[in-house]
């Protein structure tokens, strides 16, 4: 079954200065809905290019799969 941006919730997103090479990124937390658990289950902290939009950071954890 594909995924869909409301499968997903996600927060606490910041900009952030990645490593020595001064790399602009967006910082995340995510979590995936799990029908079994009816809830929301943390995933872990990911990390996006800087532009990209906040609406479309769910694909980056989709993609992990």
């Amino acid at each position: 079954m594909a995924k869909t941006a409301a499968d997903y919730r996600i927060e606490f997103i910041q900009s952030a200065t990645y490593g020595a090479t001064g790399t602009k990124v967006k910082t995340f937390q995510a979590y995936e809905y799990k029908a079994d658990q009816k809830a929301f289950v943390f995933v872990g902290g990911f990390t996006a290019p800087a532009k990209t939009a906040n609406k479309d950071l769910w694909k980056v954890v989709a993609e992990r799969e």
